[in-house]
């Protein structure tokens, strides 16, 4: 009995030794060791800035395509026109008085605009079956034309306003009655009304010039026809308006 305690007592101080003697476990395999904040010879990692967002910019605008300035040599106007398009005198009984009146046609030989100086005595009676134009005007830019004397007032006393051009438009049950022009002053609601600039190349009295599609509107005659109202807004998105309406603002007046 006393023998086996010696040795089982042997066996038990040999485990003990050798896990007294055991050395520490190696880092993982794969794990990173993190230095330590304090150590002085560490480095801070540094945190890149966001890229700063690149502000919008504005598409510039196109550059309108140079068109040719026209006229006629008999003739106190002249406008700027697109290729093909032309500016066609209008003879007339009055011509040795100074009047003078031409349309501009496009490259089909159609008429598109109308102008004439020295515009007097215009009139006209209003019949049962046309209606009263109430005039709106959808479109009015000021323009400046060179030669023009406007007249200080219109026929009834009011004062005249700058020059602009403007697209004026009147509903018609559903359709609608355009124009497009020249003016100074505003017409007022009646079956009729007279596109025209008052003044001329001189300050002389009852003298106006027409710059127009349409001299004279009206709700049965003439005029812009439109189908209804919204084709009458639409047409000023379309190609035809643009180039109607820059060839009218590029009119010039000479004595």
């Amino acid at each position: 009995m006393r023998t086996i305690l010696t040795c089982a007592a042997a066996v038990l101080c040999s485990a003990i030794l050798l896990t007294g003697c055991a050395t520490e476990p190696s880092t993982a395999p794969g794990a990173t060791s993190t230095p330590s904040t304090s150590d002085p010879s560490a480095t801070p990692t540094e945190t890149s800035e966001p890229a700063p967002t690149p502000e919008p910019t504005t598409p510039p605008e196109p550059t309108p395509e140079p068109w040719d300035r026209a006229g006629d040599a008999a003739g106190p106007v002249s406008f700027e026109l697109p290729t093909g398009w032309s500016l066609v005198r209008l003879p007339s009984a009055y011509d040795e008085m100074g009047f003078f009146q031409a349309q501009i046609v496009d490259p089909d030989g159609a008429a598109q605009l109308y102008f004439s100086n020295r515009v007097t005595g215009l009139g006209g009676a209003c019949t049962p079956e046309m209606a009263t134009l109430h005039i709106e005007e959808l479109d009015a830019e000021p323009v400046e034309i060179a030669g023009f004397v406007p007249e200080p007032t219109d026929e009834a006393g009011a004062p005249t306003t700058d020059a602009r051009f403007v697209y004026r438009v009147s509903n018609l049950g559903d359709g609608a009655v355009a124009s497009l022009s020249l003016a100074n002053f505003t017409p007022r609601d009646s079956c009729m009304y007279y596109n025209r600039l008052l003044g001329g190349t001189g300050a002389t009295p009852s003298n106006s010039v027409v710059a127009a599609d349409w001299m004279q509107v009206d709700s049965t005659s003439s005029g812009r026809v439109f189908a209804s109202r919204a084709e009458a807004e639409a047409f000023m998105q379309s190609e035809e308006y643009a180039t109607l309406k820059r060839i009218l603002m590029s009119m010039r007046l000479q004595a």
